[in-house]
C-alpha cells in the first residue's frame, strides 16, 4: 500500500494533466505532503510551468488569467526570480505605454495604465512619479481651456522636472507646448483687451469676432462665452426691430 503522501502527489499529477491547477496546488501545499522531496520537485516543476504560462497570457492581454497563474506559482514557491522578472517586464511595458499616451496627449489612457500598476503594487517610485506627471499635464490642459495659460505653463514645468529621465524626448515636447501656451497667452491678452473695447462701444459684430477667436484658443474662457451670448442677444433684438 502506497503512503498517503504518495497518493496525494499522484492525485496532484492527475490534476495537472487535467488542467486543474488550483486543485494541484492545494494538494501540493498540504502539510502532510509539501515537505517530501517528490512534492517539492513537482511543486517547482508546476511553478515553472505556471510562470511561463502566466507570461504568455499577460503578453497576450489575458491579464486576469495570467495573474491567477502568478498567484498559484507564488504559492508553490521556488520561482521567485522568474516571477519577479515577469512583474518587472509588465511594469516596464505599462510605463512605456504611459509615456506613449502622454506624448499623444492622452492623459486618461495614461492614467489607466498607472491604475493597473497600482492594483498590482508594481512600478514603485517611478510609477508614483508618472502619476504626478499625468496629473500635472491633465491640470495644465484644463487650465489652458479656461485661458489660464500662465498657470498651465507652470504645471507643465513641474511635470518636466519630475520626468525620471531628464533627456527624455517628452521633455522637448513639453517645452514646445509651453512655448505654444506663451504665444496663446499673448494672443488671449490682446483679444481680451479688444473684446472689452468692443463691448464698451456695443460693437456687437466685433464682439462676436473677438469672442469666437478667444473661444477657439480657450473653449472654456468664461468672459468670452458671456460676451458672445450678449452679442447674440443684442444682434437678435436689432434684427427684430429691422423686420418690424
Amino acid at each position: 500500500m502506497f503512503p498517503s503522501w504518495r497518493m496525494k502527489i499522484w492525485d496532484a499529477r492527475r490534476a495537472i494533466e487535467a488542467g486543474r491547477w488550483d486543485e494541484a496546488t492545494a494538494l501540493l501545499q498540504q502539510e502532510s505532503v509539501r515537505d517530501f522531496l517528490p512534492a517539492k520537485r513537482l511543486s517547482q516543476e508546476v511553478a515553472t510551468l505556471l510562470a511561463e504560462r502566466a507570461q504568455q497570457r499577460i503578453e497576450a492581454n489575458e491579464s486576469s488569467a495570467g495573474w491567477q497563474d502568478m498567484r498559484l506559482a507564488a504559492q508553490l514557491g521556488g520561482s521567485e526570480q522568474q516571477l519577479s522578472e515577469i512583474r518587472q517586464a509588465y511594469a516596464d511595458r505599462c510605463l512605456q505605454r504611459v509615456r506613449h499616451y502622454l506624448a499623444c496627449g492622452e492623459t486618461t489612457m495614461a492614467s489607466e495604465q498607472i491604475e493597473k500598476l497600482q492594483r498590482r503594487h508594481l512600478g514603485g517610485q517611478e510609477r508614483r512619479a508618472w502619476k504626478l506627471i499625468i496629473g500635472l499635464i491633465a491640470r495644465s490642459k484644463q487650465l489652458a481651456r479656461h485661458g489660464k495659460t500662465r498657470a498651465a505653463e507652470e504645471n507643465l514645468q513641474r511635470a518636466k522636472l519630475l520626468l525620471p529621465d531628464p533627456d527624455d524626448s517628452l521633455a522637448g515636447e513639453i517645452s514646445e507646448r509651453q512655448e505654444q501656451l506663451r504665444g496663446d497667452g499673448d494672443r488671449i491678452s490682446q483679444l481680451s483687451t479688444a473684446l472689452h473695447e468692443a463691448l464698451a462701444e456695443e460693437d456687437w459684430t466685433t464682439v462676436l469676432t473677438h469672442a469666437e477667436s478667444l473661444i477657439e484658443l480657450a473653449p472654456e474662457h468664461e468672459a468670452s462665452r458671456q460676451a458672445r451670448r450678449l452679442a447674440w442677444q443684442s444682434v437678435g433684438m436689432d434684427a427684430t426691430r429691422v423686420n418690424r
